[in-house]
């Protein structure tokens, strides 16, 4: 009898606790629509404001910043300074409202500006593009740090011996990223970390590994992904080292590899027709609220549209869950913020832009 009260206890007690099986991604039924005005880009989440920032650096040249609500706040105006520096933007990371972080296109600058599009600061790294390095998307500033995307680029291309392989595959082999130590400084406390990494899964001689954004600074945990491989990796806190892991998903199989810039010269637009009807890792991103990684992986193209899911890790990289994202219904644009992983809808106003909220639970 004893035995018999002890096993109905442990299944009224297993029964009341929640288990991690059952937690899956899940739509929460909760949309928010906003209304930005223009057509964005770049899409920033701000904890300490709880504010959401949408970018157009082309046409409009301005970020909109609203609530979560979907409440607009103010828009940040940028075509005057663009036109005083005569610069184009190409990233930019929301701070605060008096600290917002532009990057230049091409040029190697960085300008902060605070919410009324008035200069607050600027530093010239452009003579690191005479050492053959431009820097590009993502722009994270970490209190006195800032972390850059950087490449190899031959500023006298033009003029020199170099073939077009071999062009590539310095490219290939060159820092990753971008790290000044004091962004307010006078001086460049830098450093260039991560050479070779397209070397871990591309040995194809002048491959066109040709990409952005790939990193996520989460506050546990740097990482780098590549829509080249299939896998993700974390960087260690020296930046020296890197630790894969695979991604596996039930809907695509990873299968994009890298065409040579001799197959793009013969066959013009190879690399776009090589990318659209390929799998690959789109995104990588952590979520310090619920403490999981969401991997979206994106599918070939489908009409003019295309499919993804996006899988769900914990902090060991355990795959928790993956769910398939309707393309008739969503868009590959997502954002992290305190009430979920917000999933853009695909609607006809693009001056609007909704987003469903999804929560792991």
């Amino acid at each position: 009898m004893k035995l018999c009260s002890f096993l109905f206890l442990i299944l009224v007690v297993g029964s009341c606790s929640p288990s991690a099986t059952n937690k899956k991604l899940q739509n929460t039924k909760v949309t928010v629509t906003f209304n930005v005005g223009f057509a964005t880009g770049g899409i920033n989440y701000n904890e300490q404001e709880d504010c959401v920032a949408f970018s157009d650096f082309v046409t409009h040249k301005k970020i909109s910043v609203h609530k979560m609500d979907g409440q607009h706040l103010f828009t940040i105006p940028l075509q005057q300074l663009m036109e005083a520096e005569n610069e184009r933007i190409i990233s930019f990371d929301y701070v605060n409202k008096d600290t917002i972080v532009l990057l230049s296109k091409y040029t190697n600058k960085i300008f902060i500006v605070n919410y009324l599009g008035e200069l607050i600061f600027k530093k010239d790294y452009s003579k690191f593009a005479l050492k053959n390095i431009e820097l590009y998307p993502p722009t994270k500033l970490l209190g006195k740090k800032i972390f850059l995307g950087a490449e190899y680029q031959d500023i006298d291309l033009a003029n020199s011996n170099v073939s077009p392989i071999e062009d590539y595959d310095r490219r290939n082999q060159s820092p990753q990223i971008f790290i000044d130590n004091n962004l307010f400084s006078s001086n460049y406390d830098v450093s260039l970390k991560l050479p070779f990494f397209y070397s871990r899964f591309s040995k194809l001689a002048g491959a066109m590994n040709l990409e952005g954004n790939k990193f996520d600074f989460s506050p546990i945990q740097f990482s780098i992904h590549s829509i080249y491989s299939d896998s993700v990796y974390f960087i260690d806190e020296n930046f020296n080292n890197l630790k894969p892991y695979r991604i596996k998903s039930d809907f695509f199989e990873l299968n994009l590899k890298p065409i040579s810039i001799l197959k793009e010269m013969k066959e013009s637009g190879a690399i776009n027709i090589n990318t659209a009807k390929s799998n690959f890792v789109f995104s990588f991103n952590y979520d310090k609220y619920r403490e999981v990684y969401y991997c979206m992986v994106r599918g070939a193209k489908e009409g003019e549209i295309y499919p993804f899911s996006i899988i769900t890790y914990d902090h060991n990289m355990k795959k928790l869950d993956e769910q398939y994202f309707e393309p008739s219904k969503f868009k590959l644009s997502t954002f992290i913020a305190k009430d979920g992983l917000f999933v853009e809808n695909r609607i006809e106003n693009f001056k609007k832009r909704t987003f469903t909220c999804y929560r792991y639970e």
